[in-house]
């Protein structure tokens, strides 16, 4: 099947384009694709042909000349391609062309399968091959896939109807037909997905020519919002960007209003391009919402623009003339569909309208801070509903676990032949409902692993961990998994008499997905789990005979919802956690996580985490 090409350099249509121009430009850039294709498709037709003349002499040499004049014929039909796709001419017809010229290949294919005394089956191995490497190399669409592949199917019939071959099976024909099929449908898809692509890029770049045009107002924006992300939070952060307005639009003066919610109130917060006193006065005074029309006039979401500060209904002319102003460009900042603020700037002496790159900016500066105010509300907004989203998670995952514990039990119960003997085809039921029913508990786990992680509640509580015990524990809950996934699993303790203060949760639970995981992964192998001490640090070592992970994934199997094998038909299950939540905790524990892994030669886990030591009780 041809796989789209999204790297070929088509050319894309001019603005403005319709359908049917971006359908010609498709055409276009496709015959080109199409050219490049047939050269190397009858490269790979001249190394085959060249190899399998040179066998079929030495097999049949009766049949020699033969098979001499039908290479060359085929040779003559490869330069007629070869001719006709640079033939500027017939460009838009290529793709007929080449089914025509491929159908004639196969044609001559017949003739020497016919005259070789070829088994129907060879000869059918032989079209299929045809069907797979034409799909394959020719973008040529739909159509031209179904005129070869018609001529496949019909010349396969056709020589059997003439009695040239001995009669062929249903299955050949089925096989056959089944590819011809595949190959007209992924012509007919990978055809449909090209174009769909190709429209998507003549969009893009009709916005690219938009974007370019916008350029120098863009990049105004851009040093703008690179200044209100560096300087949020600071006091003086809107005299800055009423500094960078002033500096960019080249005008004598830019300020900055704010409305208090509870007093409905506008204040300066900012202002550059004035003197001291008249800054000292405008910074003391309040202006109502409902003191100037200008403000009223700001409340239906649009820019105001005071041309001439002398003659103008919007704000009193002594007013204006106390402060020095001239003109003015007032764009409010909206958030919530409330308006919350104003950016205003203009001019001292000078007087007449604004131009569209002073408004675009002055309209833009606006926005930006109104975003900036909006992402912080959202922000709080996510953090809210991500600790609701956790006890939720939580709940449920405790809901859950009561449940699985119960068919877990259940499942036991049954499979030890404790409510009567089971037939095996029974216990082969119970026995796959424990193994789901055991994954589900995984999930579950580690699902209120991860929900602990999250929670703001969840602290680090340190207390002394008798390591003997611990590792008992651990050794009897992995016992019957590993005897189930036929796993050899040796636990190996050089602190044997020994007590470490950590948190023993946080540690239990690390070692446990470290476990779980090499055992998943080592089926019908060996699990070694070590624990050391190295300095002030404990050192925990699991090993594995397993899969192993190859390089270039051994930086992201500690992401959340990562896996190795993320297809459908993968072998081994789990969701992809287990190692993320490890990562987290030996983080929150201040210790360091490593791997070193080979494919085939399974995996080494070594986990570093500072801890004090001391003597078990009674030692």
């Amino acid at each position: 099947m041809s796989t789209p090409d999204p790297g070929h350099n088509a050319q894309l249509p001019a603005d403005p384009v319709g359908p049917r121009a971006i359908r010609a430009a498709y055409r276009a850039a496709n015959a080109d694709l199409l050219r490049q294709r047939i050269d190397m498709g009858v490269a790979l037709f001249s190394l085959t042909g060249f190899a399998l003349l040179f066998q079929e002499w030495a097999a049949y040499q009766e049949q020699a000349e033969s098979v001499g004049l039908i290479f060359a014929g085929q040779v003559l039909i490869c330069v007629a391609a070869l001719s006709l796709a640079r033939w500027q001419r017939v460009r838009e017809r290529l793709p007929a062309i080449g089914a025509l010229l491929a159908s004639a290949i196969v044609g001559t294919v017949f003739v020497e399968d016919v005259l070789l005394g070829l088994s129907p089956e060879v000869i059918t191995i032989g079209l299929v091959s045809i069907l797979s490497c034409t799909a394959a190399l020719f973008p040529w669409g739909w159509r031209a896939q179904c005129v070869v592949s018609g001529v496949c199917v019909l010349g396969l019939v056709g020589v059997e109807v003439l009695g040239l071959v001995e009669p062929v099976g249903a299955h050949a024909y089925a096989g056959l037909m089944t590819v011809a099929a595949a190959t007209v449908a992924g012509a007919l898809l990978v055809g449909r997905y090209r174009f769909a692509a190709f429209q998507r890029a003549a969009g893009l770049e009709r916005v690219s020519r938009a974007n370019r045009e916008e350029a120098d107002i863009a990049a105004a924006l851009v040093e703008v919002g690179h200044t209100l992300a560096a300087v949020v939070g600071n006091p003086d952060v809107f005299d800055r960007v009423n500094r960078l307005i002033a500096e960019l639009l080249g005008c004598d003066w830019s300020g900055t209003v704010t409305l208090d919610p509870e007093r409905r109130v506008y204040r300066v917060v900012g202002l550059h391009g004035v003197s001291a006193e008249i800054r000292e006065q405008a910074e003391s005074m309040e202006f109502p919402e409902e003191s100037f029309p200008l403000l009223r006039k700001l409340e239906d979401g649009g820019m105001v623009e005071v041309q001439d500060a002398s003659a103008n209904g919007l704000v009193p002319a002594a007013f204006f003339e106390k402060f020095r102003v001239s003109a003015a460009l007032a764009a409010p900042i909206v958030l919530g569909g409330e308006v919350v603020g104003v950016v205003t700037n203009g001019y001292a002496e000078q007087r007449g309208p604004f131009s569209r790159r002073h408004r675009r900016i002055t309209a833009g500066i606006a926005q930006a801070t109104a975003i900036a105010v909006e992402n912080q509300r959202l922000f709080n907004d996510l953090t809210r509903a991500n600790r609701v989203k956790s006890d939720f998670v939580s709940t449920m995952s405790h809901e859950l676990r009561t449940p699985v514990n119960v068919m877990l039990g259940f499942a036991r119960v049954l499979e030890e032949g404790d409510a009567g003997e089971l037939s095996g085809e029974q216990r082969d039921i119970v026995r796959r409902i424990r193994r789901s029913g055991l994954r589900l508990g995984e999930l579950v786990d580690a699902i209120l692993d991860l929900s602990k992680l999250e929670s703001s509640a969840e602290r680090v509580k340190l207390d002394w961990v008798e390591l003997d015990s611990f590792l008992a524990d651990l050794e009897e809950e992995f016992a019957a998994e590993a005897e189930e996934a036929a796993v050899h699993l040796e636990w190996q303790n050089l602190l044997d008499g020994r007590r470490i203060l950590t948190e023993e949760r946080c540690l239990k639970t690390i070692l446990r997905h470290l476990v779980r995981n090499a055992v998943k992964f080592a089926p019908r192998g060996e699990v070694r789990v070590e624990i050391a001490q190295s300095a002030a640090s404990l050192v925990l070592i699991v090993s594995d005979s397993g899969i192993g992970i190859a390089p270039e994934d051994v930086e992201s199997i500690f992401q959340e919802f990562h896996q190795i094998d993320a297809t459908d038909s993968r072998e081994f299950g789990g969701v992809g956690l287990g190692l993320h939540i490890v990562h987290r905790l030996v983080e929150r524990l201040g210790g360091s996580v490593a791997v070193v892994s080979e494919p085939g030669r399974g995996s080494d886990f070594t986990v570093e985490i500072p801890a004090q030591f001391a003597r078990a009780r009674g030692a």
